[in-house]
């Protein structure tokens, strides 16, 4: 399964980046917020 990621803290961001792939999963990280409201309508 894919994630999309928004998060622009990097401590937070990698820490929750990390969780997601130990369980599996394969994250998409937007750091600044700009583009993920145009990504997740491409997506539904």
């Amino acid at each position: 399964m894919r994630v999309l990621l928004v998060e622009d803290d990097a401590m937070i961001g990698n820490a929750v980046l990390a969780a997601l792939k130990d369980a599996s999963y394969a994250v998409d990280w937007l750091r600044n917020g700009h583009g993920d409201q145009h990504h997740g309508e491409s997506n539904l």
